[in-house]
């Protein structure tokens, strides 16, 4: 079945906004069976909402809306879907009487968004615990609409009770999926490696670019749990026998927290010194709760004086090679060993622009007991890019060594 996704607002037109709305329902939907045939944003015009309508339902099975459910005059996207599916709407006393609930019984709020609580009697009502518009399902013989709030948090939510729906009602399999995720390799890089796994119909293996990572979705369909749990398990061991190097986890695994991990379950301690990262390097580490079990520091030593000063970095070696070099690298490291005591110390150097000479020239220093290791890099990108890669290498260089 084939779906389009229509969001509303004219601040989407406007640039006010990002529509993250439909990023996340293509993605979603993928996990149902269910391909995304066209995305489209329209202003908050009836006469072109309607059009809109019209032709997504010309051409796909399942339409999806976003805003437009509101209580004011140009909140329009049920009233207009109604009428493109040509059924009535009534008051809808679940609802009527979910609006009392969320204000107290004032009634003069309640008649402020009493428009909320009209559905035809076909629909099929998704409740907002997030807000006071709901959702609904249109359905007609072949064709559906189904309409969802604007706010992200809100729309996530009833999309949810949507999905149960589905599955339930309409699903004729189960659909399973699992994500890898991987660390120090590009999307390209992974995707030339894997070479025809990548063609796989079921299940399917996707390769998914996120800032600063790379993800695999394995998706499998089948007629039990039991039946797409053993497939996707077979696929995902072969993946995992070509990238073993660089699959740090899946699922909701992060980076920062198999790395955590790993310092506890080999008992070690960890501290770091930056000067380009500014603090990201070791903040990132800290957004793992348990941490406190392994991280002793972190320094921000970003000047030279501090670099001489508090890492004991010589100041004829930053005469001779500057700052940004493997010299200076390595005797942070050992200057961040003296100080701190930690068995495992990662360090940052470099040139994060926007001015200057070598933008994006960094030097990675990882050291592990005694073995310590300078990675050169030359990243693309502006000065939080550039940062934010610095950071993202440093954890993937850290994960393959404490492997």
């Amino acid at each position: 079945m084939n779906a389009e996704i229509i969001a509303t607002g004219t601040e989407l037109l406007l640039g006010n906004i990002v529509n993250t709305n439909s990023q996340y329902i293509a993605q979603e939907l993928s996990l149902l069976g269910l391909g995304v045939y066209r995305i489209t944003e329209v202003g908050d015009n009836p006469k072109r909402l309607k059009q809109a309508l019209k032709e997504s339902l010309s051409r796909s099975d399942i339409v999806f809306t976003t805003g437009g459910l509101g209580p004011t005059k140009d909140d329009l996207s049920k009233e207009i879907a109604v009428d493109v599916m040509q059924m009535e709407p009534v008051l809808h006393e679940p609802t009527h009487t979910r609006l009392r609930m969320q204000f107290n019984g004032e009634e003069d709020r309640v008649q402020n968004n009493i428009k909320q609580a009209y559905f035809p009697p076909e629909a099929i009502v998704l409740n907002n615990e997030k807000g006071t518009a709901p959702g609904c399902i249109l359905p007609s013989a072949d064709k559906m609409i189904v309409l969802l709030p604007g706010p992200p948090h809100e729309m996530r939510a009833v999309f949810a009770q949507f999905v149960n729906w589905w599955e339930k009602n309409r699903a004729d399999s189960t659909i399973r999926s699992r994500v890898l995720r991987l660390a120090g390799i590009g999307e390209s890089d992974a995707a030339a490696r894997l070479g025809d796994l990548l063609d796989r119909e079921n299940p399917s293996l996707a390769p998914l670019a996120k800032p600063y990572e790379v993800t695999l979705r394995i998706t499998g369909r089948g007629k039990s749990p039991e039946e797409v749990d053993t497939a996707i398990a077979a696929l995902e061991k072969e993946v995992r026998a070509i990238l073993s190097d660089y699959v740090y986890g899946a699922d909701e695994d992060t980076l920062e927290g198999t790395i955590v991990d790993l310092l506890i379950k080999k008992d070690y301690t960890i501290a770091t010194a930056e000067s380009l990262t500014g603090g990201l390097l070791a903040a990132t580490l800290v957004n793992v709760p348990g941490v406190s079990d392994a991280l002793l520091a972190g320094f921000v030593t970003y000047s030279e004086e501090e670099k001489i000063r508090r890492l004991h970095v010589s100041r004829e070696t930053i005469a001779q090679h500057t700052a940004v070099s493997p010299q200076v690298c390595e005797e942070m490291l050992d200057g961040l060993r003296e100080i701190s005591g930690a068995d495992v110390c990662v360090v940052t150097t470099g040139y994060a622009g926007p001015e200057g000479n070598d933008i994006g020239l960094v030097y990675i220093g990882v050291m592990i007991g005694n073995e310590k290791a300078v990675i050169r890099h030359n990243f693309h990108g502006d000065r939080q890019q550039i940062r934010n890669r610095t950071t993202r290498n440093a954890l993937a260089e850290l994960w393959r060594r404490l492997r």
